[in-house]
């Protein structure tokens, strides 16, 4: 892991978790947990992580 791009993936993962937090709170809302917005979580942390 190059230590150059540290802080953006750090930045990004802060991001992520409180995405993460949202949509849980939000499932939890919500009696039935939507699966889409969850397998759009996943694809779009993969695509972030493979850009950093």
């Amino acid at each position: 892991m190059p230590s150059v791009g540290n802080h953006a993936s750090q930045q990004t993962l802060f991001s992520a978790s409180g995405f993460l937090f949202l949509l849980l709170l939000e499932v939890k809302l919500r009696s039935p947990p939507s699966f889409f917005f969850l397998s759009f979580f996943v694809k779009s942390t993969i695509r972030l992580t493979a850009f950093n």
